[in-house]
C-alpha cells in the first residue's frame, strides 16, 4: 500500500488517540481509580504515548468523562493492533513525522534567537534528510530547513561553507532525481522501445498478417506483447 495513502487514511486514527492521551493525562491525580485504569489502558506501545508534542483538544470542547476517554482509547489501540505490519509503521511514520514537526515549528518560531550546538543542528537536519527520503519533504523544502537550522549553529566562514555544501548536495540530488525521471536514460524503456522499433519496422515489410489482422491491429497487439515483457505486472 502507498504509504501516503495510509497516513491519510489513518491520520484521523493517530489525531484522535492524541486528543484522548492530552486529556487522560490532566486527570485529576486525587481521582486514583480513574487514573488507575488510564494506566492500565495507556500503557507504552510504538506509537501511542511516544515522544512529540500533544496538540490537545480545543478549549471550548468539553472532554469527555473518564469512562469515555477510557473506551476511546482501548477502540484505538485494538485498531492499530488489527493494523497489518507495513500499516503500523506507516501510523509510527506518521506519529514520529507529527512530533518532528513540533520540534520544528517551536525552533523555527524563535524567529533565529535560539542557538543550537553544532551537535544538535546536525542531528536536526538529519532528522530534515530522513524525513525527504521518506517524501515528507521535497529538496528544496528540506534545503531552506537546514539552512535555517544552520544559521542557529553557525556563523561566518563556518557557515557560508556549510550553506555551500548543502547547496552542492542539493543541486546533485535534484540532477539525479532529474536523470532518473527521465525515461529515455532508464534502461528498461530504452529496451522496451528498441523492441518495439524492430518490430514495427518488420510489421512494415510484411505483405500479410496472422490471425486476419491489419498491420495497425498486429502492431499494437505485438507492441502490448512486447510491453509486458518489460514491465510485467
Amino acid at each position: 500500500m502507498n504509504k501516503r495513502t495510509v497516513v491519510l487514511g489513518l491520520c484521523l486514527l493517530t489525531a484522535l488517540w492524541v486528543g484522548v492521551a492530552w486529556w487522560m493525562g490532566r486527570q485529576d491525580a486525587g481521582d486514583a481509580a480513574v487514573a488507575e485504569r488510564s494506566d492500565a489502558v495507556a500503557a507504552p506501545s510504538p506509537w501511542w504515548g511516544a515522544s512529540g508534542p500533544a496538540a490537545g483538544l480545543p478549549a471550548e470542547r468539553a472532554p469527555a468523562s473518564g469512562a469515555q476517554a477510557m473506551a476511546e482509547a482501548a477502540r484505538l489501540r485494538q485498531a492499530y493492533e488489527r493494523l497489518s505490519p507495513e500499516d503500523r509503521a506507516a501510523v509510527d511514520q506518521a506519529r514520529a513525522y507529527e512530533g518532528f514537526m513540533g520540534r520544528m515549528q517551536a525552533l523555527l518560531g524563535t524567529s533565529g534567537s535560539r542557538v543550537l550546538s553544532p551537535v544538535e543542528a546536525q542531528q536536526v537536519m538529519d532528522e530534515v534528510d530522513a524525513f525527504q527520503r521518506q517524501d515528507y519533504y521535497s529538496l528544496a523544502h528540506a534545503l531552506q530547513l537546514k539552512v535555517a537550522i544552520a544559521r542557529m549553529a553557525w556563523q561566518g566562514g563556518e557557515l557560508n561553507a556549510r550553506l555551500a555544501a548543502m547547496q552542492q548536495q542539493f543541486e546533485r540530488e535534484h540532477a539525479a532525481l532529474a536523470a532518473k525521471s527521465d525515461p529515455s536514460k532508464d534502461p528498461t524503456f530504452v529496451a522496451f522501445k528498441a523492441e518495439e522499433s524492430a518490430m514495427i519496422a518488420q510489421a512494415r515489410r510484411m505483405a500479410a498478417f496472422p490471425d486476419g489482422l491489419t498491420r495497425d491491429q498486429y502492431i499494437i497487439r505485438e507492441s502490448e506483447k512486447i510491453r509486458a515483457r518489460h514491465y510485467p505486472d
